[in-house]
């Protein structure tokens, strides 16, 4: 296999890895927040 090759696949990866992972991220953070004012609410 030529090492350039791997190389390019390896920057595929990270850059299919950061796009997809970052949407996954801000939807698990706005879950957080949602769920935190919901117990806010609960605990008043």
């Amino acid at each position: 296999m030529d090492e350039h090759y791997e190389d390019g696949n390896i920057f595929l990866g990270l850059q299919w890895g950061i796009g997809l992972s970052i949407p996954l991220w801000i939807s698990f953070f706005g879950w957080m927040k949602i769920f935190a004012q919901y117990l806010c609410m609960i605990c008043q």
